[in-house]
């Protein structure tokens, strides 16, 4: 019989899934620091990218007894798991951004004063979208302070339609971005 801490990855996998707790904690050992790495490297946010390995590793307790070392190595098992699950999660934020984006851009002023501008910050810099300075400043006075077109322009020194252009053109570049 090999020493546990020899076994090859592909044994943990199999001992973990015929009920050998001690073998999931060693493969966890072995694979925690790369499987956190990749995760890490697809994912801004930390506390996301935890949730993230945290499912990762739920997901191969889950399909542990259908790996089968005959069919592929557990390490791109693995991986494809981490990857897997990082898909999942970035879709996810991506459907709720997009949603809550389109709650907020139909119903102006329900969230209320400086934080919806903090939302508004947050969501955009969470996607990941770039947005100017100008272009935020738009949607807040829009949105968030609930200003008339025609405030908006005067604001900004522009007619009132070239403020509705602009609002409109920037309402249908944020959806078409964050659409799922």
């Amino acid at each position: 019989m090999t020493v546990p801490h020899q076994r090859s990855l592909e044994e943990l996998l199999i001992a973990y899934g015929a009920g050998e707790r001690d073998a999931f904690e060693l493969f966890f050992r072995r694979t925690e620091h790369l499987v956190y790495s990749l995760i890490r490297s697809k994912m801004r946010n930390v506390e996301k990218a935890q949730e993230v390995f945290q499912e990762t590793y739920f997901r191969v307790h889950r399909y542990v007894v259908s790996f089968k070392a005959s069919e592929g190595q557990a390490l791109p098992w693995l991986l494809a798991i981490a990857r897997n699950s990082v898909m999942d999660s970035l879709k996810a934020e991506k459907r709720h951004a997009h949603e809550v984006l389109t709650e907020a851009l139909e119903s102006p002023g329900k969230r209320g004063g400086w934080n919806d501008q903090i939302f508004f910050e947050e969501l955009l810099v969470r996607l990941g979208k770039e947005i100017s300075r100008d272009e935020l400043r738009l949607l807040i006075d829009r949105f968030v302070l609930e200003l008339s077109f025609d405030d908006i322009a005067q604001k900004q020194g522009i007619g009132q339609d070239n403020a509705r252009q602009r609002v409109s053109r920037l309402v249908r570049k944020l959806k078409a971005s964050f659409e799922p």
